[in-house]
């Protein structure tokens, strides 16, 4: 029996790279969250396409950059160290075949993501502005460790030793450079040229059928470290109107799509069967090829009265168009196969309050996101197989003159039942039963803005 056929079906089984284009943390799916940094944003859940100003309009709606009332400079740094926590069966470990069950849900283990950005505006004119910044766009972090599959075993001394690791990190980071116009006023145009760029690190569980094994008799460990792209060719466009008293305006924005090719120079594992104690696997490299689907986001705002503003947006990411992760590479000199998605469209909708009636701002708001992950899809490191929420509450002050500080709590939630059904071994699902997928999340949003 040669290594090459114990990894040949695991690498057919190659559940980490579907986390690739999974980046959205606990109440998110796709590749992003549904509220990012900014501590004034995401305390107004996000809603903010129509009434965004200044730096932080880059991201947001980039014409808003033409949207402050005074000309000059304004920096915006931004961080939010998001606190994440996921549960759900791992592949292999979750089978009702052979009578051996094995564990159903199990909780991974707490994640740390440094989320945040730098921003720039400088206003040229009245009615000219630019803008350049960095920043998180997405990302995930979800690791189990020590798994026991000794469970899932026609031996329950065996497979015990390897105890693998399954793990998604990843982060999504962008630079941009745009601009934004007011036409007349109230009527703001804006674009922004985007760069791209991806970090991962994946490591998963399958078993070698092609050697004659199931997941009874022997696991392997498989990991693609040091997965990177960048793409020149994304952008944004944006539009804002608001009437002449700033009692209400609306605001559109569009994201292009970005297709992209990942690449690792490094994979590896091991494989343990009934017989042997774990052994290494042959490195080798794989590239891994999906799609940064289009968004279109549409809201506005309107002021209830003169200290209260209501503020609502909704947004729709085309991830259907992610039907397969492309893989083509090798580890222990066979070939890695590609990844069944399926994706559903993401749906997103936002409302966000602000009440300045008192010597501090207070913000509130509520985001909902559809359910993107096909619940026969799940897996323990996507986003949970269902619908998610986040809440978020915040306030600000002026530290001086030209020094603002803003911030915000969130916590996120979501939760699914789901399975998969990829089955390199056709007796052999990755999660033959039914089990629950949740996830959560704390964030902490902190920001300073600084006008010269």
């Amino acid at each position: 029996m040669t290594k090459k056929m114990i990894i040949q079906s695991s690498a057919s089984a190659l559940l980490i790279v579907g986390a690739v284009c999974n980046s959205g943390s606990a109440h998110a799916a796709g590749f992003e969250k549904s509220l990012t940094w900014s501590a004034a944003s995401a305390a107004q859940a996000g809603a903010v396409v129509g009434s965004v100003a200044g730096a932080d309009s880059l991201y947001y709606n980039p014409a808003g950059l033409a949207g402050t009332t005074s000309t000059g400079a304004e920096v915006s740094l931004n961080f939010s160290p998001t606190f994440s926590k996921f549960s759900g069966a791992n592949p292999l470990q979750y089978s009702a075949s052979s009578g051996n069950a094995g564990v159903g849900a199990v909780d991974g283990k707490g994640g740390f993501s440094p989320v945040g950005g730098m921003l720039a505006s400088y206003k040229l004119s009245n009615q000219l502005a630019i803008g350049g910044g960095f920043y998180v766009s997405g990302g995930t972090k979800s690791k189990y460790e020590g798994l026991d599959y000794s469970a899932v075993s026609i031996n329950p001394a065996n497979l015990y030793s390897l105890q693998p690791v399954v793990e998604t990190s990843l982060a999504i980071t962008e630079a941009a450079l745009g601009a934004g116009y007011e036409v007349i006023p109230g009527l703001r145009f804006g674009a922004a040229w985007r760069v791209v760029m991806v970090n991962a690190n994946f490591s998963t569980v399958g078993s070698p059928a092609a050697a004659g094994y199931n997941p009874h008799q022997a696991i392997t460990n498989v990991n693609i470290d040091d997965i990177k792209a960048t793409r020149w060719n994304a952008y944004k466009l944006g539009l804002q109107y608001d009437n002449a008293e700033k009692t209400w305006g609306i605001g559109a924005q569009y994201r292009s799509e970005v297709k992209f090719t990942a690449k690792s120079a490094n994979t590896s594992g091991q494989v343990e069967t009934a017989a042997t104690n774990p052994t290494a696997l042959t490195t080798g490299f794989a590239d891994l090829s999906n799609t940064f689907p289009q968004q279109v986001n549409l809201g506005g705002y309107v002021k209830a009265s003169p200290t209260l503003r209501v503020s609502t947006e909704y947004s729709y990411t085309n991830y259907s168009k992610d039907k397969v992760l492309v893989i083509n590479g090798t580890v222990n000199g066979t070939a890695l196969s590609s990844i069944p998605q399926y994706w559903k469209n993401q749906h997103i909708g936002r409302l966000g309050f602000e009440y300045t009636g008192y010597a501090m701002p207070i913000r509130f708001g509520y985001a909902y996101t559809s359910q993107v992950t096909p619940s026969e899809y799940a897996r323990s490191t996507f986003a949970s197989p269902g619908s998610g929420h986040a809440i978020a509450i915040g306030s600000g002050m002026p530290l001086m003159a030209n020094l603002d500080f803003d911030f915000a709590g969130e916590y996120s939630f979501a939760s699914g039942t789901g399975h998969n059904i990829i089955a390199p071994n056709p007796a052999y699902p990755d999660v033959t039963n039914d089990a629950e997928f949740k996830s959560h999340a704390y964030v902490a949003h902190l920001s300073a803005k600084y006008h010269f």
